[in-house]
């Protein structure tokens, strides 16, 4: 980007909330009510039957609304609702936190939807959705006041700078393990596209100090390599086989990849060199990555060639290849999640022409569907 493009504005926070305590009552009120007549209704027989050990039964049942009750409690502690400048998020999640959020430029609808219970409580939850989806994408659970919060969040949707910015197209990458995504995204750098790349990100994010302390608080000094610095490959033996320790590891790193990439995206829409912006992750879907995006390129590669490549890049066999594509969602399901397919055959001088039409197609479509 050249020294002379203007700067973006940091993105700052608008809002930061969680649900009304109501939401504790919204997510429990059945498992209240018929925990509680099953109490009742145990009790009574117990009185009636005592040999049967109903009463026992009883509070066990009582101790399953106690639990439930601890668990929604636990849940309210861990949501949040951002509004930011540029952004609208939702977080969740009591073992695993789950991340929605939305570009404000590309929010198309906003709803308030509420529930008889958060209608007695005068609370409600606010939906949204980006363009060209019909489903709810993203809720702000059990909100007091809604109406007042989606009016600020309309009138912050109307500021976003990125709203002034000019409109190029965000196109992410599916495909198979091995089948050549960098080497698609480098074909379309050289016809003017900018790369998020997202494994480049996640070994930056390694080499922060503060994701280097957290590491160290959560393994130890075993994580460090004789020169003090992240060994990458002994964090990923610990990750590979835990699920949690994989949690905590995307915990720390996936905010700042995301960061990285929403900084590429502000900076491409700033130059006008700049064609599309290309984001290259390796769990585009997986990771919902894809509502950032305007389209997605399936990237098909036969087997073979994806085979052959992971055993010359990666030491990896075909069981090896195997066991990653099935931790993965099915390559005829990303396929057919995709907007556009581009052969990736082994051919690298033919590759920036089948960009080009890709893009071009891209380029009209958007340009008769956006303002």
């Amino acid at each position: 980007m050249s020294p002379e493009a203007p700067s973006q504005p940091a993105e700052t926070t608008v809002l930061d909330t969680r649900p009304h305590l109501v939401f504790v009552v919204v997510r429990t009120w059945r498992t209240l009510v018929f925990g509680l007549l099953t109490w009742v209704l145990l009790i009574w027989m117990s009185g009636i039957l005592p040999n049967l050990g109903l009463g026992l039964i009883a509070w066990i049942a009582l101790g399953i609304i106690a639990i439930r009750l601890i668990y929604s409690i636990l849940d309210l502690l861990a949501r949040r609702h951002i509004l930011t400048t540029q952004r609208l998020i939702a977080t969740h999640g009591v073992f695993t936190t789950v991340r929605h959020e939305i570009a404000l430029e590309k929010v198309q609808h906003l709803v308030i939807v509420r529930p008889l219970v958060e209608r007695i409580f005068g609370v409600g939850s606010i939906g949204a959705s980006s363009a060209g989806t019909a489903d709810i994408e993203l809720v702000w659970r059990s909100m007091e006041k809604p109406s007042e919060i989606l009016e600020t969040i309309r009138a912050q949707m109307n500021r976003a700078p990125s709203n002034t910015s000019r409109r190029i197209p965000i196109i992410g990458l599916a495909g198979g393990v091995g089948s050549g995504k960098s080497r698609v995204a480098q074909a379309f750098a050289s016809i003017g596209c900018v790369v998020s790349d997202s494994d480049v990100s996640g070994k930056r994010a390694l080499t922060r100090e503060d994701v280097k302390r957290k590491l160290i608080d959560r393994w130890g000094d075993r994580i460090l390599s004789s020169d003090g610095q992240l060994d990458r490959a002994v964090i990923a033996s610990i990750v590979f086989n835990d699920e949690s320790e994989r949690a905590y590891l995307e915990s720390v790193t996936h905010p700042i990849i995301h960061e990285d990439r929403a900084r590429t995206i502000t900076q491409a829409r700033q130059d006008p060199t700049i064609r599309a912006v290309i984001i290259d992750a390796p769990l585009l879907f997986e990771a919902n990555i894809d509502d950032e995006c305007d389209t997605v390129v399936f990237v098909d590669t036969p087997r073979e060639i994806r085979l052959e490549r992971v055993k010359r890049t990666r030491n990896w066999d075909e069981s090896e290849l195997d066991r990653r594509e099935n931790a993965q969602l099915p390559l005829e399901t990303k396929r057919k999640r995709s907007d556009h397919v581009i052969a990736n055959g082994g051919d690298p001088q033919g590759l920036p022409s089948a960009c080009e039409r890709i893009l071009g197609t891209i380029e009209r479509s958007l340009s008769t569907t956006r303002p």
